[in-house]
């Protein structure tokens, strides 16, 4: 039984060892969908790495989601009724240096780990608009002083911020090789901006890697 047992051992490491994604430099693209802080969105992204003979890569990898829904400002007018609207849209960019570790590695199918960081930038368009009610009266039915027109604040306006900060990540991945350079598979990562408010999200995403 443990002669069997050592055979079937040495059989899995020598699969391995001889289907072993080959060491060497590539590129690698994904598509999938975020979800988190500021609801589901699109990410794509690209990167390009080196694979060592001791199945540990490095990777720049950068990602994009063009369009995602922001948490509205914390701030309020309070003293213009009806309240305000607020609509806060923007993207993300992310440009992130990666390592990852294979931890499985058999036939045509690997499985490994990855983690890393490098910076995300946030562009952000918050637009508000209100509708003034009037007249305004006070409890008494005498009307409110009048408000000279140029102190009043225009009906909607649209400003822009730009930030970046340290972000962090970390996640897996699964792929097979449909050829010797060819790979394809899935990559889950769990992602977090470190703004004054953190943003938190987590990425699902097709994978496709070419090996030189």
């Amino acid at each position: 039984m443990r002669t069997f047992a050592a055979s079937f051992l040495l059989l899995l490491i020598g699969m391995g060892s001889a289907t072993a994604q080959p060491a060497g430099p590539y590129v690698s693209g994904h598509v999938g969908a975020s979800g988190g802080d500021g609801g589901g969105a699109l990410i794509a992204g690209a990167a390009v790495g080196y694979m060592s003979p001791h199945r540990l890569a490095f990777e720049l990898e950068i990602g994009v989601s063009p369009d995602v829904d922001f948490r509205p400002p914390p701030f309020a007018i309070l003293t213009i009724f009806p309240a305000p609207t607020f609509e806060s849209t923007g993207r993300l960019l992310w440009l992130q240096t990666n390592a990852i570790v294979t931890v499985v590695d058999a036939g045509k199918l690997r499985a490994a780990v990855v983690a890393g960081g490098g910076i995300v930038n946030v562009r952000r368009e918050t637009s508000y608009s209100y509708a003034f009610a009037a007249p305004f009266f006070t409890f008494t039915g005498a009307p409110l002083p009048t408000i000279p027109i140029s102190y009043l604040p225009p009906p909607s306006s649209t400003y822009t911020t730009i930030e970046s900060a340290l972000s962090l990540n970390a996640g897996g991945i699964v792929d097979y090789a449909l050829t010797r350079r060819l790979r394809v598979g899935v990559d889950a990562r769990y992602m977090h901006g470190f703004f004054s408010d953190p943003w938190k999200t987590a990425r699902v995403a097709g994978r496709v890697q070419w090996q030189f």
